[in-house]
């Protein structure tokens, strides 16, 4: 069990970092949890996040779980999005427009 303050997390040299994070690590058994109740990710405040890999085993897969919360302009959060090296989401902003305040609850799984 780990405290961390204005931690960055970098989890893939492609992604961008959670950065800021007040975080607390834990590893139990074969697995990891982080957990932080504020960090940025991709430009946006996070208001929650936590990232959760399963099993550390030498011969088994890594996954990742990810998850946040997010409160911010929704212009922003297409942005961010578009900073995602996720093919199937990639150049978001130039088909989809967005203004005003958004809420959004983010979950990926990430082999």
């Amino acid at each position: 069990d780990t405290q961390l303050e204005g931690a960055s997390l970098a989890f893939e040299p492609n992604w961008p970092i959670v950065s800021n994070a007040n975080a607390r690590m834990v590893f139990k058994g074969q697995s990891m949890a982080i957990t932080a109740n504020q960090g940025e990710f991709a430009g946006l405040p996070l208001q929650y996040v936590s990232a959760k890999i399963p099993v550390m085993a030498p011969k088994a897969p890594v996954v990742l779980h990810i998850g946040a919360n997010v409160k911010t302009d929704a212009n922003l959060l297409v942005q961010a999005v578009d900073q995602l090296p996720l093919a199937s989401l990639k150049h978001l902003s130039t088909q989809l427009t967005a203004k005003g305040n958004t809420t959004a609850a983010i979950n990926l799984v990430l082999p």
